[in-house]
Order: C-alpha cells, then structure tokens, then sequence
C-alpha cells in the first residue's frame, strides 16, 4: 500500500507536468499559423525563472531527503526554453 505523502508527492508531480505543458496547445496554434500574433514570451520567460528557482530549491530538497521535489521540475527547464514562441 502506498503512504499518504508518497501519493501526496505523485499527485503533485503529475500537476506539476500539467501546468507546464498547458502551453503547448499555444506553440501548436503559433507552429501551425507560423506567427506569433500578439503573444508576448514574457509569461513563458517568467516561467522559465520560475522553474530555475523550483530546481534550486528541489536540489536543495533532495541534498536534505527528498527527491520528490526536484522529478517535474529538472525535467521542464530544458523543455521551457525549447517551447519558448520568439524561437
């Protein structure tokens, strides 16, 4: 049986996946019409700080037991900048 925090942890996470792929159906729209319109990419650069920062804490987290923290997140930096709508 799992722990309440271990399923705690693993719903987080798959949130976590879903909040930073909740922009992809814009990249599609913006691939597909090969224009940016009127977006701006500093929500996308904010996130990408955002996910910086999330990392340095998680590694901090695993340094003192957890490796929960950092799973999502070290995933996402390399992939944020990849998605980002002026690339």
């Amino acid at each position: 049986m799992i722990s309440p925090d271990a399923a705690r942890n693993v719903v987080g996470n798959v949130i976590s996946f879903g909040l930073f792929l909740s922009p992809v159906p814009t990249f599609w729209r913006i691939i597909k019409n090969k224009d940016v319109e009127e977006f701006k990419s500093d929500p996308y650069l904010a996130t990408l700080l955002n996910c910086m920062l999330w990392v340095f804490y998680g590694i901090l987290c695993v340094i003192f037991g957890s490796a929960m923290y950092a799973s999502p997140l070290t995933i996402m930096v390399p992939i944020d900048p990849a998605l980002d709508p002026r690339a």
